[in-house]
């Protein structure tokens, strides 16, 4: 897994339309009309004058709090589920940030996994080959010292036949490590793995 590869994967939020975006413009046009529209009439009744008699204010301040009471308490009751509304919408962007940030973190994770597998395996694929390449020079010394053995008449058959056999045993002892090498080595290059113990497991399994 490379880094662009886990840059593709990144998943950006997408920014959602705000329905409340022109709200606080809204709610004061509202509430300048229902001021006018409750003053006005109040004015034209009384025809605007400034009274100085207190229960005329009296009058005046019931009727304005009884008729902008509702609207404002209607205003306050918008402006608290709009701010829920937004609380919530935080959340939720806090909680996609955390999931995004989880999921970089896991790729990363997953990425610097991939890497040290990959090392370790190489690592292993490179002793398995120089093995194979020591064992096999091994092997070429010892079949020409065995022709040498067959091709030499020194008249005591006793001997050369222990020192064939020996030379023989010699042998089939590196061309079957020779052979467990090579195939360790495709197996490697062939499979995949997780982890560094499943490489560790399976050179162990080969080695035995």
């Amino acid at each position: 897994m490379s880094k662009d590869n886990a840059n593709s994967n990144q998943k950006t939020i997408p920014a959602s339309p705000d329905p409340f975006k022109g709200l606080p413009s809204i709610c004061i046009g509202v509430a300048g009309l229902a001021v006018v529209f409750i003053l006005a009439p109040y004015i034209e009744i009384f025809n605007g004058d400034y009274s100085k008699n207190s229960d005329d204010w009296g009058n005046f301040g019931s009727y304005i709090g009884g008729t902008l009471t509702p609207i404002i308490s209607f205003l306050t009751l918008l402006a608290i589920l709009v701010t829920i509304w937004f609380q919530r919408k935080l959340i939720q962007l806090q909680m996609d940030m955390i999931h995004q940030q989880d999921n970089q973190i896991r790729q990363l994770e997953a990425s610097v996994n991939f890497e040290r597998v990959n090392a370790h395996k190489q690592s292993i694929l490179n002793w398995a080959f120089q093995t194979i390449d020591q064992e096999t020079r091994t092997l070429d010394s010892l079949k020409a010292d065995l022709k040498d053995i067959i091709n030499t008449d020194t008249g005591i058959i006793s001997i050369r036949v222990t020192e064939r056999n020996e030379k023989e045993d010699e042998i089939s002892k590196y061309e079957r490590s020779t052979n467990l090498m090579k195939n360790l080595s495709f197996d490697l290059a062939t499979s995949q793995y997780s982890n560094i113990e499943e490489i560790d497991d399976a050179v162990a399994k080969s080695v035995k």
